[in-house]
């Protein structure tokens, strides 16, 4: 996807210095990149959620695997997830958030509040 296609997903909100949230244009689903969600305090809400993983230096391999958070943060700061590899087994991992990016719809943005400002305002109807 190049540059020029995505864009921040929350103009003109207060929250959008924050956070960095990238999206086409018109899709339902965003990117989040989990370690800022956690430099807020915001990584509790990250479980369930499907992420990806990315720049792992120990495993290259699993650079771009989608995973489910399963907990976090740990006393380390350190989130658990689950990858489901391509043998149908699966396999847990205790990652640093700057390796997980959220994939997250853009309606559960609201969900999330950094000093009582939602990441994403509700948008007026049409």
């Amino acid at each position: 996807v190049p540059a020029s296609a995505l864009r921040p997903c929350l103009p003109n909100s207060s929250a959008v210095d924050l956070v960095t949230i990238i999206g086409r244009p018109g899709a339902t689903m965003c990117s989040v990149p989990l370690a800022q969600l956690h430099t807020l305090r915001l990584g509790h809400a990250a479980e369930g959620r499907h992420a990806r993983v990315g720049s792992l230096p120990s495993r290259p391999d699993l650079s771009g695997l989608t995973c489910t958070v399963l907990s976090g943060p740990d006393d380390t700061g350190k989130y658990r997830v689950e990858l489901s590899l391509d043998d149908s087994s699966a396999s847990e991992l205790t990652l640093e958030p700057e390796f997980l990016t959220l994939r997250l719809r853009r309606q559960v943005l609201k969900e999330f509040t950094v000093q009582d400002v939602p990441l994403c305002p509700p948008t007026a109807p049409a």
